[in-house]
């Protein structure tokens, strides 16, 4: 099943913009770092990856050509030479040559590749000012866990150390933000937590910050959203397959006894206050499964981090794969461009960013609203939508929050959202 799913994503691939600039490339894995209790030829090999590049208009693009058929220039060793083609760095000027975004895709940890979440990674890359470095990481249930999570330590080792003779850039750790949606936002925290506990040993320092959609930080799904917020939501109630049972819940893992462990559950994960969390941008939406597990681990987990967490209202898991026809989730993924810019130019040893939680509304300019604890704790309490729901701001204002409510308005959100692409069809 998985193989023939996998093919057809591999062959419609989402299309991206004319401006972008994609390059296939291949990342060996660091044989030199095993995590529990992987086999030596579990490190071996390599694995496709991809660089997204947003380059220049047509009108930039013949500018920056005309400058750089300028004539003579000086080669390496003085001698003059004439210029025969535009070059790189000219036509490339508008792209921060410095940062980068190392992006992991979501899928459940068994589908998806760099090429289906390429209707993101092409906006990041946009917004973000900046080269993405989109992999495919392994698939279970062929490779459970940490098969996956190595490759992703592993395509970060190849960006702040690339092997030798391999002409890759290297970059410096602060200049890297990971970012990844669902299984990918997950695994991404779990890297972290992993440079944060592991890092020192294998010469891999921390990373500038982190942005996560929609992030799967509890395996266990113990948190009351993801029942509470199934009408609205979707993603599945538990998958049933003759592999999965009552001993082993998902495909990521061998069986359910490392189900709580923070590499595979991150929202069971410890703060240490000596060891700091970089910079962490979370977007969720209000009406996804997912959302409490996320809401808990910013307020309960990692009370004293440098986490900044949006919530956009009556949107459900990883909305900002809508961005092409919702300018709500156009907005968040500006957001992250803007979050990734803000960490990557910071100077500064300390976050670049102050520790907040904000819930934006679906309304003109998508205004945002600050969250106490006391918002956070009522979520929490309720796990449940209502028209009484009421925060502090709204008090004040005398207006309730109009949110989804019903079945029957997620209908006709769907409904809207495929005339809208009927439309867009027709432009």
């Amino acid at each position: 099943m998985f193989r023939h799913i996998r093919l057809l994503s591999e062959l419609a691939a989402v299309p991206t913009h004319y401006r972008v600039v994609i390059t296939d490339i291949t990342i060996p894995r660091r044989s030199d770092v095993t995590l529990l209790d992987m086999k030596p030829e579990d490190t071996e090999g390599d694995f496709p990856a991809e660089w997204i590049e947003f380059g220049p208009s047509l009108a930039d693009f013949i500018s920056s050509a005309r400058n750089s058929f300028s004539g003579d220039t000086l080669a390496e060793n003085g001698t003059q030479v004439s210029s025969s083609a535009p070059s790189t760095q000219a036509i490339n000027s508008a792209i921060d040559p410095d940062s980068v975004v190392l992006y992991i895709h979501g899928g459940a940890y068994c589908l998806g590749s760099r090429k289906t979440h390429r209707g993101i990674t092409w906006k990041v890359a946009k917004y973000s000012n900046c080269r993405v470095l989109s992999i495919d990481y392994r698939l279970a249930p062929e490779h459970v866990f940490p098969l996956p999570l190595h490759d992703v330590i592993s395509a970060y080792s190849f960006l702040v150390n690339p092997p030798e003779n391999s002409n890759s850039k290297k970059y410096d750790a602060s200049k890297i933000v990971f970012m990844g949606d669902s299984a990918g936002g997950g695994l991404a925290l779990a890297a972290i937590l992993w440079l944060r506990d592991h890092g020192s040993d294998t010469g891999l320092a921390m990373p500038g910050g982190a942005a996560l959609l929609s992030p799967w930080l509890d395996l266990t799904h113990s948190m009351p959203s993801f029942r509470s917020m199934a009408k609205y939501d979707y993603l599945p109630d538990k998958v049933k397959d003759k592999i999965l049972n009552e001993d082993r819940n998902h495909y990521y893992i061998q069986d359910n006894s490392i189900i709580q462990d923070p590499l595979v559950s991150p929202l069971f994960a410890v703060e240490r206050s000596e060891v700091p969390l970089p910079a962490i941008l979370i977007q969720i939406g209000e009406c996804e499964r997912l959302r409490d597990e996320n809401l808990f681990f910013v307020q309960t987990v990692f009370p004293n981090s440098a986490i900044q967490l949006e919530m956009y209202e009556s949107m459900v898991h990883v909305f900002q794969f809508f961005s092409t026809i919702l300018p709500f989730a156009e907005f968040a993924v500006e957001r992250l461009g803007s979050f990734v810019q803000t960490v990557t130019r910071s100077e500064s040893t300390e976050p670049a960013i102050s520790r907040q939680m904000k819930r934006f509304r679906h309304s003109d300019d998508f205004p945002g609203e600050l969250m106490t604890s006391q918002d956070i704790t009522k979520y929490l309490e309720q796990g449940e939508l209502g028209n009484d729901w009421e925060f502090e701001n709204d008090r004040k204002e005398g207006g309730p929050v109009d949110l989804v409510t019903s079945v029957e308005d997620v209908v006709r959100l769907d409904q809207e959202i495929v005339n809208a692409l009927i439309m867009a069809r027709l432009k």
